[in-house]
């Protein structure tokens, strides 16, 4: 009994979706690559992962072919992947397996540590957008290769693109660590309980001030009629 209990505790901790389902995008492109074997499709295919996998399963440490990794010669602070959704999706949450490149790579510490997200509707339309997300790294020793759990507020509809930029990484800008990637995403139809919270943007004040006098302007037609 004792041994059991531990994975239980892990088991109802771990952020889940209350009958909502979890999918992957159905395409995936990225500013820039290492090389093909490093490409944004990476991050979609399950690869590194097991058949079938899902949010509490370990992703493989860094290798060809199961990681999106940027292109040399890039600034990583520059970087971006872009998911898509064919006939658009529900999204209310999305897990994310950061870059695996702690003491595996010869040059280490690719990963993002602060990241922002847009998502976007079938006309390249802003749906809702978030800044300023933290990202932990993936430890050089211990339990790695665990994904990470964001959750919005509320389920958005119509999303026919989620785009990631990088705002922050671990390693260097410049030289042998100016590489930035991740491993692996997924998406889910429902919020979830128990993960990071994802803050939206703001509007900016003359956006702030363009709803205050359309709230004006409303409100004298109202006392004229």
């Amino acid at each position: 009994m004792p041994r059991i209990l531990p994975a239980l505790a892990a088991i109802l901790t771990f952020p889940v979706a209350t009958e909502a389902a979890i999918f992957s995008p159905d395409g995936a492109t990225a500013s820039s690559a290492f090389n093909a074997s490093y490409d944004a499709g990476n991050t979609i295919d399950g690869s590194g992962l097991p058949i079938g996998f899902g949010p509490g399963d370990i992703h493989a440490t860094y290798a060809a072919n199961n990681h999106w990794t940027t292109a040399a010669s890039t600034n990583p602070l520059d970087q971006w992947i872009e998911w898509s959704f064919s006939g658009g999706a529900s999204i209310g949450g999305l897990y994310i397996w950061n870059h695996l490149s702690n003491d595996i790579a010869s040059n280490p510490d690719y990963e993002p540590t602060l990241f922002s997200l847009t998502f976007l509707d079938g006309v390249g339309g802003t749906l809702a957008s978030f800044s300023g997300v933290n990202l932990l790294p993936q430890p050089s020793s211990g339990p790695v290769g665990l994904s990470q759990a964001f959750s919005l507020d509320a389920v958005l509809t119509g999303v026919f693109a989620v785009r990631f930029d990088v705002d922050g990484k671990e390693g260097a800008l410049t030289g042998s660590q100016a590489y930035t990637g991740l491993a692996e995403v997924l998406f889910t139809d429902g919020t979830l309980s128990g993960a990071t919270q994802l803050a939206p943007v703001p509007l900016p004040a003359s956006g702030l001030l363009l709803l205050a006098a359309l709230g004006g302007a409303r409100l004298a037609r109202r006392r004229k009629s």
